[in-house]
């Protein structure tokens, strides 16, 4: 059902760019400024722009009369403008997680890579104590960069562990 149709039951309208366009369309030709509800001394009941011009519609019930000139053109394109704006922030917004999402994956796959590389340097530095020989382990600097690096990997485990736990 299109803009400016009549139906009946229950309605559902899509709020699609194409009828926002139309309702701006619409506005942008109709009779501007405040519409208001005129009562003729005759009972008629009118819709006006002001209570001296030209009535723009004649209306039966009252309820209807301040249903439509509380529609003005105005509004409308107030609304209009307020669907637009809200759809843009919407749009930004769904940008934004998009990008927060990619990001968390890609900062995923940067912890897999290092906890592969961290595996990786406990067995070289536990091989290279198993395979280092020397005469005066207290004297030996080879030794006490193998046990520097052990320390430096197993503290860096278990700041991954913590971190993890956290």
């Amino acid at each position: 059902m299109g803009c400016g149709e009549i139906g009946g039951g229950e309605m559902s309208i899509e709020i699609t760019p194409a009828l926002l366009a139309d309702l701006r369309t619409k506005a942008e030709a109709a009779e501007g400024g405040e519409w208001k509800v005129y009562n003729a001394s005759d009972g008629s009941i009118f819709i006006t722009g002001d209570d001296e011009g030209p009535h723009l519609a004649e209306v039966w019930w009252p309820k209807e009369a301040n249903h439509i000139a509380a529609a003005s053109p105005a509004v409308v394109l107030a609304l209009v403008d307020e669907i637009k704006r809200l759809n843009e922030r919407f749009d930004e917004q769904k940008r934004l997680a998009t990008r927060m999402i990619e990001h968390t994956a890609e900062q995923k796959k940067e912890i897999e890579r290092l906890r592969s590389f961290q595996v990786v340097a406990v067995e070289v530095i536990g091989k290279l104590n198993i395979y280092h020989e020397c005469s005066d382990p207290d004297e030996c600097r080879s030794c006490d960069q193998i046990k520097a690096g052990i320390e430096a990997v197993k503290k860096a485990k278990s700041e991954a562990i913590n971190a993890d736990q956290a």
